[in-house]
């Protein structure tokens, strides 16, 4: 109803990747994070490009947030998500790990966000999911 109601849209763009239309996702949070710093778009757009097998570009989507969380704020949870769509594992782990000791509010979610299922079967996901009494 909204059209710039940015949360909605990053819903938005975050069903399209699930529903296999990632392209339109990309489209979706390049609009939205158009000439902007905004950490949460960037790590979903990393996400997104991802997703459509551009991982050169979430690769450095990634190196930018990085960069940035020298000088300001970056939530390790959606740092998290950026690695978590690159494959890196350990650093993506690491991330929502911190994100609990920070009682980051993202991590709410964490147990049933499709974006982060590729880490359900590592042991130190569920531990996490279970220390924070999460939904699996």
């Amino acid at each position: 109803m909204e059209e710039g109601f940015v949360s909605a849209r990053r819903l938005l763009a975050a069903a399209l990747v699930q529903a296999g239309r990632a392209d339109e996702a990309v489209v979706e949070l390049q609009v939205l994070a158009n000439g902007r710093l905004d950490p949460v778009t960037r790590a979903w757009l990393a996400h997104g490009f991802a997703a459509t097998g551009d991982t050169a570009r979430a690769g450095g989507i990634l190196e930018q947030l990085e960069h940035l969380a020298r000088d300001c704020y970056v939530s390790p949870c959606h740092l998290a998500l950026a690695h978590t769509a690159l494959g890196n594992r350990d650093a993506a782990l690491a991330l929502l790990d911190r994100a609990s000791e920070q009682r980051e509010p993202a991590i709410i979610n964490l147990g049933v966000d499709p974006r982060f299922e590729s880490l359900g079967s590592d042991p130190r996901f569920q531990a996490l999911i279970e220390k924070l009494g999460l939904p699996d």
